[in-house]
């Protein structure tokens, strides 16, 4: 498990191969196997922030702080370039992140229509991690960083961002050169129990019209990140 400073107690490796779950029953035994190894699970269901944030992250088990507690999916937009080229203004995403390399990650694709994407869910659910409400705290932060430049392939189909343009790959090698795709996580800033949801800070350009829902947690912050 990738990890930020704080060791968590050893645990069994993951099964890299991905299981394709199809089926309800398959894909609880999975979810079961991924809890005893690391000592939690995600689940997606209706936030508790209201009903107009939608879905929300969840945690079932216990996650330590410093915890790498999910990684965010989509497309990655190399430049921002590339992006304005790209991106269709009319279909509104809410979903973007942008890395301080300047790249650009959208995460309205999620995992996209990938066989693999119910499986990477249980490690790829940042896209949906809402912000928190007025008197609630984030409790995860993010972190950016780049993927091994070779991975195996059982591994490397767990990556839940793609570069925009790519051409998916119907044959993969037993090293996959990632390109050192760029990816970003979500770490656990306490230790967070089991039932709660997971809360981020969005730390939207206050210099910018902000939605009616949202407000600063951190104003200083907030001014840092867009000076």
């Amino acid at each position: 498990m990738l990890h930020c400073g704080v060791p968590n107690p050893p645990a069994p490796p993951i099964d890299p191969t991905p299981h394709n779950c199809r089926d309800v029953t398959q894909l609880e035994r999975y979810r079961e196997r991924v809890k005893e190894s690391r000592g939690w699970i995600l689940e997606r269901r209706g936030s508790s922030m209201g009903s107009m944030a939608g879905d929300g992250v969840f945690i079932r088990g216990e996650v330590p702080m410093g915890s790498v507690v999910s990684l965010y999916s989509g497309l990655v937009y190399r430049n921002s370039d590339e992006f304005l080229k790209s991106y269709v203004a009319e279909n509104g995403s809410a979903y973007l992140m942008a890395r301080y390399d300047g790249m650009i990650v959208d995460g309205i694709y999620g995992a996209g229509d990938r066989e693999e994407s119910r499986d990477i869910e249980q490690f790829a659910l940042g896209e949906i991690v809402n912000h928190p409400n007025k008197g609630e705290l984030p409790n995860v932060y993010t972190a950016q960083f780049r993927y091994p430049e070779h991975l195996e392939r059982g591994l490397a189909l767990y990556i839940p961002t793609r570069y925009c343009h790519d051409k998916p790959q119907t044959w993969l090698p037993s090293l996959v050169n990632t390109n050192t795709m760029p990816g970003i996580a979500m770490v656990a800033a306490r230790d967070i129990g089991d039932g709660e949801e997971l809360l981020l800070n969005y730390r939207l350009n206050p210099a910018g019209e902000l939605p009616e829902w949202y407000h600063q947690v951190d104003k200083e912050e907030d001014a840092r990140r867009w000076s």
